[in-house]
């Protein structure tokens, strides 16, 4: 029998959105705050996280980088001091503000961007040709990946570069305990990168892969600052689970002297790979 991993990520991605009491649409960065913070995040020791990236990736002067999902400039920014040219996908309206204030503030010239999803973009409309680098980075959420990754390879002419979750993250490991408790469902995680192998593997793509760990401390003053901070991610939009949200992080969080700790991690992979070298006919 043969699987058909494209559907089988369709249908966890489904899953997950619904036990989440979500839709594909209701997108965490709606908040301006929230992506206010993830942006000063994001820009800390002159955006530490793009250039810690960037090590991985065959770039040069001569290159035209797209990325997919670009957020508020996370590899955008620093990207732009080192190639030819960027162009920027990014859907959320938000995200889009201040990758505008950060391009502005860094006087970047070489870097264009479209609000659109992946889905959306019409590669001859919407692009200029093609590039030499494409991105996606934790930027997945895509039903149909086989047609997402093709539409990345017929855009590339030489490198892909994809990130993504390589197992349970800590945010799975709470929400599948916080779920029964806050809203009284199982919680079902997203597909992670074991699925995305399959799918590229029946594409005949064999991609280089790299994991590494990422580990972070939250630090708040209250359980009830942790509660106004995490209610969107734990879907508490509600007094009641809000509540019940306060009882389950008052057990979990880690109490120092003055202080509660949320412990967050998450293991990821950069798979990546090179135009020249897709083998097989899965592309087609």
């Amino acid at each position: 029998m043969t699987i058909d991993w494209n559907e089988v990520w369709h249908t966890t991605m489904e899953r997950h959105l619904a036990s989440k009491h979500i839709g594909k649409d209701d997108l965490y960065w709606s908040s301006r705050e929230r992506v206010e913070q993830f942006n000063e995040r994001i820009k800390k020791n002159d955006w530490a996280k793009g250039r810690r990236i960037m090590q991985s990736m065959d770039i040069s002067s001569e290159s035209r980088v797209l990325d997919i999902g670009a957020g508020p400039g996370t590899l955008v920014i620093p990207l732009s001091r080192v190639v030819s040219h960027v162009t920027a996908i990014e859907p959320a309206p938000y995200m889009i503000e201040f990758l505008q204030g950060n391009i502005a503030d860094e006087n970047v010239e070489n870097v264009d961007y479209i609000q659109k999803t992946w889905e959306e973009v019409d590669t001859d409309a919407d692009l200029e040709g093609s590039y030499d680098v494409v991105i996606a980075s934790y930027s997945l959420g895509m039903y149909d990946i086989r047609s997402a990754l093709k539409k990345m390879v017929d855009i590339s002419t030489g490198y892909v570069y994809l990130l993504w979750f390589s197992g349970l993250t800590s945010w799975d490991e709470l929400y599948l305990k916080a779920w029964p408790r806050v809203h009284g469902n199982e919680y079902v995680p997203g597909p992670k990168v074991n699925l995305l192998y399959n799918v590229l593997y029946d594409l005949g793509i064999y991609p280089n892969m790299e994991v590494t760990k990422m580990e972070m401390e939250m630090t708040y003053g209250s359980v009830g600052e942790a509660v106004d901070d995490l209610a969107d991610r734990f879907v508490a939009r509600d007094e009641a689970s809000r509540s019940r949200l306060s009882t389950f992080l008052a057990e979990v969080m880690r109490k120092t002297e003055g202080s509660y700790v949320l412990d967050v991690y998450q293991w990821s992979t950069m798979l990546w790979w090179h135009r020249d070298n897709i083998g097989g006919c899965g592309i087609h």
